[in-house]
């Protein structure tokens, strides 16, 4: 069942890449090109996955040679204890734990302020996202989605082109009405991953409970732990006890465990 599930998580990454290539054909310029993380920050962060992503990502992974596995796996755990470290301190700053692991039975608001200040957090950090090697992604075919549309998509709702500073310099005019009207949605298939990522929660559990459970970690943990083989009913059940969820709440967990 999982491997069906990441089967369609894949058919969904490659309708977004399908869409993005069919606009870059229709645009001249387009700054996104192979080794252009050199000269701007898209790949110079590190930024939340969702559970299907970071189980594809961990799929990924294992398909590297082992040296490079090695290597990656020794500078995985320094940057995510240093993060950890970086979290206590930030919440210390705070009378109230603004990161934390576990949001249990809140609302949505809540829920969503939650999934925010994470995705902002992991943001404002100076680190390398940790697959670039030689402005290269290592897992390129096995990508977040965010990193699939980064570059080509248009927020309407704060009138934003979603790419670097040579977007800003390339779009304007009659050309940024043309990236406009070419573009993917910011939230593009956005709804298809989560109800995949709900699918997997689901089946990894096998209590429909766990559907309304959302999980977010750093992209240093698909490569610190097999996805594949971890007791994901043991981790969910032993952070958010079945019979302590309740109906019509949202849950997040932010996966830290080294």
């Amino acid at each position: 069942m999982i491997d069906q599930i990441l089967k369609k998580y894949e058919s969904l990454g490659l309708e977004i890449e399908r869409s993005c290539a069919s606009m870059c054909q229709k645009l001249t310029n387009h700054p996104c090109l192979p080794k252009c993380s050199d000269e701007v920050v898209c790949c110079k962060q590190i930024f939340p996955l969702c559970f299907i992503e970071a189980y594809y990502i961990s799929i990924g992974v294992k398909k590297l040679d082992r040296s490079v596995r090695r290597d990656l796996e020794r500078h995985a755990e320094k940057s995510q204890n240093a993060l950890i470290k970086k979290i206590t301190e930030f919440n210390s700053k705070s009378d109230a734990s603004i990161i934390q692991s576990v949001y249990a039975n809140t609302d949505y608001e809540t829920h969503n302020s939650a999934q925010q200040s994470i995705t902002k957090f992991l943001h404002s950090q100076k680190t390398d996202c940790p697959f670039l090697h030689e402005n290269l992604c290592q897992i390129y075919t096995h990508r977040n989605i965010d990193c699939r549309i980064h570059g080509f998509a248009y927020d309407k709702n704060t009138n934003e082109i979603l790419g670097c500073h040579r977007h800003k310099e390339i779009f304007t005019g009659e050309n940024r009405k043309k990236f406009e009207s070419e573009a993917v949605p910011h939230n593009f298939m956005y709804k298809e991953k989560i109800n995949l990522d709900a699918s997997s929660i689901f089946y990894l559990t096998g209590d429909e409970k766990y559907r309304s459970v959302r999980y977010l970690t750093t992209p240093f943990m698909p490569i610190l732990r097999d996805y594949s083989t971890f007791d994901w009913n043991k981790f969910f059940t032993s952070k958010l006890p079945p019979e302590n969820l309740e109906l019509n709440s949202y849950s997040l967990v932010f996966d830290l465990e080294v």
